[in-house]
């Protein structure tokens, strides 16, 4: 049972909580001490002190040793224009699971959102009065359409790119996918197996400098290491043609730049006669998450990079340099995990 002191410390609470609520239009307040409560109320200054204590455990002030009470100030809900690759995304049932995990992450930084489509930009003749009170613009960039490009780049406040496995702010901050420290996995297994020579295939020139970032960092003689370069080979048809000429035995490995490409010299070795364990494979992005099985059950090592991740930490970064208005450049970079498969490390059995 409450004695009085406690009944009259809940009393004078409210009677504060409810002058707080109804003084909306103030950010930020100073209350009344403890001393002038206590002298308010004809009250001892324990008990108004405890009034004040009420209210800083529910959150609603703040309490300063030396300063005062001050009236907490509540974080405004930042307003991010969502620019989708949808013809219909105010249906919410059909937005993909990524988009709505995007929404749920907005939702959880405390921000206010509004889905736009291409058909909205072209309904509003790509005025930029579209985004007009927005803080924030996530857009895909997928579009090619030159007016809405050009309407996304004249958004002179924070926007974020996001894409599998990387989301870049205009910032200059990034929260990237690390291939380095995966590929670096990769070779070092590698060697344990006892392979003794590794074929790295990139098509673009940026993973050439990942791979041989990767080749430095594990280890490895560089002198049984070669580099090749694709080109514009980009189907698994292709890859399969080409595989059926490359090296193989149980100290070779072929390590490529896409799971694509790995499935074809996959095909390729099994259709020469061989199996795995005569040769070793891998590829990087790990297709089969995302429900791509072309031989029927998984089999091929890879790396695999979960967007959730990646998607997380770059809206926490996006809402925060909106917060704090922050240009400061960081780039996060997150490792993949390496998945181990019959194509590449496998023992006959």
């Amino acid at each position: 049972m409450k004695n009085k002191s406690e009944n009259l410390a809940e009393r004078i609470a409210g009677n504060l909580r409810a002058e707080l609520s109804a003084d909306t239009g103030k950010s930020r307040g100073k209350l009344p001490s403890a001393r002038n409560l206590a002298e308010l109320y004809n009250c001892s200054h324990q008990t108004a002190n405890a009034a004040l204590n009420i209210l800083a455990n529910e959150g609603l002030i703040i309490r300063k040793h030396g300063s005062g009470s001050w009236r907490q100030q509540m974080k405004r809900r930042i307003r991010i224009a969502c620019l989708l690759d949808d013809n219909n995304p105010s249906d919410f049932s059909t937005l993909s699971y990524f988009v709505k995990f995007l929404l749920l992450l907005l939702e959880k930084n405390q921000c206010e959102y509004q889905l736009f489509s291409f058909n909205d930009l072209k309904s509003a003749n790509f005025s930029p009065h579209i985004f007009r009170g927005f803080d924030g613009l996530i857009t895909d960039t997928r579009y090619n359409d030159p007016n809405s490009k050009q309407l996304i780049y004249e958004f002179d406040r924070p926007k974020l790119w996001p894409w599998p496995t990387f989301y870049h702010l205009a910032s200059g901050n990034q929260v990237v996918a690390d291939y380095i420290s995966s590929f670096v996995q990769i070779l070092k297994k590698a060697q344990l197996w006892g392979i003794k020579k590794c074929y790295l295939y990139y098509r673009r020139n940026e993973f050439l400098d990942i791979m041989q970032a990767a080749v430095a960092g594990s280890g490895w003689d560089e002198s049984a290491i070669e580099y090749i370069s694709l080109g514009s080979l980009n189907s698994i048809m292709g890859a399969c043609k080409y595989g059926m000429n490359i090296p193989a035995g149980p100290d070779i490995l072929h390590m490529t730049s896409a799971d694509m490409i790995a499935w074809g010299f996959f095909e390729a070795m099994q259709e020469r006669g061989l199996e795995p364990g005569d040769f070793h494979i891998t590829g990087l992005g790990n297709m089969e998450a995302q429900g791509f099985v072309p031989l029927g059950e998984p089999k091929l090592t890879t790396t695999h990079h979960p967007r959730e991740p990646y998607l997380e930490m770059a809206v926490q970064m996006f809402c925060r340099q909106i917060r704090e208005k922050s240009n400061i450049s960081e780039i996060i970079r997150i490792p993949g995990e390496v998945i181990l498969r019959e194509s590449a490390f496998y023992k006959k059995k």
